[in-house]
């Protein structure tokens, strides 16, 4: 598998994304995995062996993107409430 992790490699991304989908998947479950499983692809190559080398290390980027793509979530959540607080008291 990680003799495969290199820069040149023209399907680096679909290979790890394979490789660690389902580990993914079963952490933060199916709605949250092909989002996660993209932000830990995209990557730089010495991080990807480094999750690639340590399911630890893996559970811990998924759960910082996890926390990433959350907060994303609630600030778009908290945008839009404020939009249309501002149409409904126009």
């Amino acid at each position: 598998m990680l003799p495969g992790v290199v820069p040149h490699n023209p399907n680096l991304k679909q290979f790890v994304g394979e490789f660690i989908y389902t580990y993914v998947e079963r952490l933060v479950g199916e709605n949250m995995a092909p989002k996660i499983t993209g932000m830990l692809i995209d990557l730089p190559i010495d991080d990807i062996k480094g999750y690639l080398y340590s399911y630890e290390r893996l559970y811990q980027k998924v759960f910082e993107a996890n926390n990433i793509l959350l907060s994303m979530i609630a600030q778009q959540q908290q945008v839009a409430a404020q939009q249309q607080q501002q149409v409904t008291s126009q």
